[in-house]
């Protein structure tokens, strides 16, 4: 996606955070030519800041490689600040791009870049987390059941102590009455009522830390997180199915010296063939019974209208936030189909005034937009 170049004559924009003159003037503004118009509850035009990489990382779509262009940097800093102010109220974002592009997976690089930099970044420790949160009285998790185990020994179990420091005790409900203890090194053997099992990848370290470091976002990495799955953050593919949006995803390189690395091998989605762990799970929107989104869960990034329409509403992903990336050359029946999602979506969703006020200066030609759970 090759956004026009700024002219070096055009004022600096102010980088206060403040919506643009097309989103302050009327209550609805056009997403493409023609008289569709979608409700400002949702979308306002809001620039990043651009951020000047310190290293030698550079981007490539088209001809030779170049330094990483400031759409790229504002979608991976939508996805890295997205994931890093993640809260108990579930949010729906959009961003709207002027053409169709891999834009999706960079902002979901964004989102798994944070991932790599948070302690504890992994499936495993995400768990373990849970179950040691079961400790305080204001916790509502459902009780535990004890995969290995057949018959009343298999559950539920209830918080019933600490045994020592990242050891807990948890106590059959009913006779036998047994008490077991779990830590980090067994928490996969126990799942919460009514979800499935942690499914922990398996495979080789990451071999990409050099350009994770160099990517113009985030903070210094946990190395341990290259070499453990995560499922925090999903990728809903394209409605033509997984191969076409790896094709998208594979147009977009990034190089670090004599290394190259396309954007779909630095996702390390899930079910990846090149043997390493996966950080990244993927959804495949055409078919509509995928369950790829599990518990451990926390952002699905939709690539295009048809896959946000189609996982925005589904229930295993009612408490997940869900960002929608979609560009304005859509036909005219699917624009009037995404306002018709979005008007029904203000019933029970207001604008995100924190968020939206937090973002910096706008990228030409990019609008996002933001709504919070009532």
């Amino acid at each position: 996606m090759a956004l026009p170049r700024e002219r070096r004559t055009r004022r600096k924009r102010q980088s206060n955070g403040r919506k643009s003159n097309g989103a302050r003037f009327g209550m609805r503004r056009a997403l493409a030519s023609g008289q569709l118009r979608l409700d400002l509850i949702f979308f306002g035009e809001y620039t990043m800041t651009a951020v000047t990489a310190s290293s030698s990382l550079m981007f490539q779509e088209e001809g030779d490689p170049i330094h990483i262009p400031k759409w790229v940097r504002y979608l991976l800093s939508f996805g890295y600040e997205w994931m890093s102010t993640a809260g108990s109220q579930r949010r729906i974002g959009l961003v709207c791009l002027p053409c169709d592009s891999a834009g999706a997976g960079l902002v979901t690089l964004g989102a798994s870049r944070y991932r790599l930099e948070t302690k504890g970044g992994s499936d495993v420790l995400t768990h373990f987390d849970r179950i040691r949160a079961c400790s305080t009285p204001s916790d509502k998790s459902p009780p535990l059941f004890y995969t290995k185990a057949r018959g009343p020994r298999r559950g539920p179990y209830v918080f019933d102590g600490f045994y020592e420091n990242e050891m807990l005790w948890f106590r059959l409900i009913r006779p036998p009455y047994d008490r077991k203890v779990i830590t980090l090194s067994n928490a996969t053997d126990w799942k919460f009522e009514g979800e499935t099992p942690v499914q922990v990848a398996l495979g080789d370290r990451l071999p990409f830390e050099d350009m994770y470091s160099q990517l113009p976002i985030g903070n210094g990495l946990e190395i341990e997180n290259l070499a453990e799955s995560d499922s925090a953050v999903c990728l809903s593919g394209r409605i033509a199915g997984r191969s076409s949006t790896l094709r998208v995803l594979g147009s977009l390189c990034f190089h670090a010296e004599s290394r190259v690395a396309r954007l779909d091998e630095l996702l390390a989605l899930q079910g990846a063939s090149d043997g390493h762990v996966s950080r990244v799970l993927f959804h495949n929107s055409r078919r509509s019974e995928d369950a790829s989104v599990t518990s451990q869960t926390r952002l699905v990034v939709a690539d295009g209208h048809d896959a946000f329409k189609r996982i925005v509403d589904k229930p295993q992903v009612r408490d997940f936030d869900v960002i929608g990336v979609i560009h304005r050359i859509l036909d005219p029946e699917k624009l009037e189909d995404l306002s018709t999602t979005l008007e029904n979506l203000g019933q029970w969703y207001a604008t995100d005034e924190h968020w939206m006020s937090a973002l910096p200066e706008p990228v030409r030609g990019i609008s996002v937009g933001c709504v919070k759970r009532r």
